[in-house]
């Protein structure tokens, strides 16, 4: 499996989604708690990293699926 450009993109989508979502929650919410507590940063940055490998898989497990042998429906 080769790691393409595309797929650079798809994570990188992914991950800015996720960090995006996470900051604005935490600017939604705005307690100074969540403002400088970094573990509540560094639990966003994991989801984030999680989410964004998961679409990376899910696009990319698709795709093979795709090229192995066409549509296969259950």
């Amino acid at each position: 499996m080769e790691f393409t450009r595309q797929d650079a993109m798809t994570f990188a989508i992914g991950l800015a989604a996720a960090i995006g979502v996470a900051l604005g929650q935490a600017l939604v919410t705005l307690t100074p708690e969540v403002l400088v507590d970094p573990d509540v940063w560094l639990r966003n940055l994991f989801v984030a990293l999680a989410v964004a490998v998961g679409r990376y898989l899910i696009t990319r497990l698709g795709q093979t699926a795709e090229k192995q042998g066409g549509d296969r429906r259950l």
